[in-house]
């Protein structure tokens, strides 16, 4: 059950969704896709990557990455779902969105992720080391 009542999440908010894709059953897209729908009946505009590309797993993930950085710098706050630390997406989208100010927050609890960048550099870097 989502307890969150964060006050950035008022109607009309901008909000894009970050969470681990690539390796999960269907994308994670009935993860996002619910928690879409909770924002949605809340009021809020939603920036779904389960949305993008109308749902087509199969194009460069570059491509990918160039729409989900442009839906990041379109939204008013990043909501994070489970498992966003470990993928390095997720990673590099929280790491943009705390470039530019917006917050980003726990999309179960409504508190703010204050990972310094610095720490999320350094988790990516690691993490990328050893794949």
């Amino acid at each position: 059950m989502v307890r969150n009542t964060s006050p950035l999440l008022l109607p009309g908010a901008v909000v894009y969704i970050s969470c681990p894709m690539n390796g999960k059953r269907q994308f994670n897209f009935p993860a996002i896709n619910a928690a879409a729908e909770n924002l949605r009946n809340r009021g809020c505009s939603v920036l779904s990557p389960a949305e993008n590309f109308n749902g087509d797993v199969t194009l460069p993930y570059g491509q990918y990455l160039r729409k989900n950085f442009a839906d990041v710098l379109s939204a008013d706050v990043v909501v994070l779902l489970a498992g966003w630390r470990r993928s390095r997406r997720s990673r590099r989208e929280v790491l943009v969105a705390q470039s530019i100010g917006l917050p980003v927050i726990c999309f179960y609890t409504g508190r703010p992720i204050i990972d310094r960048l610095e720490v999320v550099l350094r988790a990516s870097s690691a993490i990328q080391e050893n794949t």
